[in-house]
């Protein structure tokens, strides 16, 4: 074996030490919230692989589908000082070699957002997960989780983002897709395709942010019944 490959083997090896120290301490340690959502407000995907296909977003059997409602008019700090916490600026021009920033994201599944959104919907919709707030670092998020159910602190990615004359900014989640356990893959596949027409939620999904901001499916659990 010559030296590069004994150097790249030690290379791989110490990634997948470090992931899987990562995934231990988001598991182990204090929680950041959690999401309680049902079928229709997920993107689901039955043939969807496991855990790698999952991590590298090929094929991952759920994701969670969100909408950027960050900072509603008239709430929040100007947008000046929005795109500053992240080194962006109001001038697109400044912007043009600007590259997307980590960030945590507080997201919400249910609260006084999502209600306010909702009520803008057609009869039936799905009520939607909306990204309400982010931040460089985690901290200044925490207070606006309350009791933690329905509201989880994610990991985020945020870029400046041209709207018409101005800059805002734009903000998705960096891990949208969801490992889950092979008992539940299989129930996903008995479950099959999503049936044409209006959605009628046939499981519920209880999703936990752990102590690195990465979402953990704790339950997957069936209806005995769609819900209407």
């Amino acid at each position: 074996m010559t030296g590069c490959l004994r150097i790249a083997i030690g290379i791989v090896l110490l990634a997948h030490l470090g992931l899987g120290l990562l995934a231990a301490y988001n598991r182990l340690g204090p929680e950041r919230g959690t999401l309680l959502l049902d079928e229709c407000r997920l993107r689901v995907d039955p043939g969807g692989g496991g855990l790698i296909a999952a991590v590298i977003g090929h094929r991952a059997p759920l994701a969670l589908v969100t909408v950027s409602q960050y900072a509603p008019a008239g709430s929040g700090p100007p947008a000046a000082e929005r795109l500053a916490a992240f080194g962006f600026s109001v001038d697109p021009e400044r912007n043009a070699k600007a590259v997307p920033r980590r960030a945590h994201v507080l997201v919400e599944a249910e609260g006084p957002h999502v209600d306010a959104v909702s009520r803008g919907l057609p009869p039936g919709a799905p009520r939607p997960v909306l990204l309400v707030d982010v931040a460089p670092e985690a901290g200044p998020l925490r207070p606006q989780l309350g009791d933690g159910r329905g509201r989880a602190l994610a990991r985020g990615i945020v870029a400046p983002l041209r709207k018409g004359d101005a800059v805002i900014l734009g903000l998705r989640l960096a891990a949208p897709h969801l490992a889950i356990a092979a008992a539940d893959r299989a129930l996903l596949r008995r479950l099959g395709e999503r049936p044409a027409g209006p959605c009628r939620p046939r499981f519920v999904a209880e999703i936990a942010y752990g102590a690195a901001s990465d979402p953990l499916v704790r339950n997957l659990r069936p209806l005995e019944r769609p819900l209407p």
